[in-house]
């Protein structure tokens, strides 16, 4: 009820930014679509409900630039 069902995990939106930057939006689009519920259940997106699982998702940091 409180939290996110959907968390928009670094690595997705790292490939997100990059398919775009590579001249395809398509997978931006759909990230875009996905976060804009986070709060409601969509069936078919585990990727974007469990728990970081990779030492990549565990140590990845970004930085504010500001």
């Amino acid at each position: 009820k409180h939290n996110p069902a959907i968390i928009p995990r670094n690595h997705l939106v790292e490939q997100a930014l990059e398919d775009v930057v590579n001249g395809n939006p398509n997978s931006f689009q759909r990230l875009l679509k996905i976060i804009s519920m986070p709060y409601q259940y969509q069936q078919g997106l585990d990727e974007f409900m469990k728990p970081p699982g990779s030492k990549f998702e565990r140590d990845y940091q970004t930085y504010c630039g500001t």
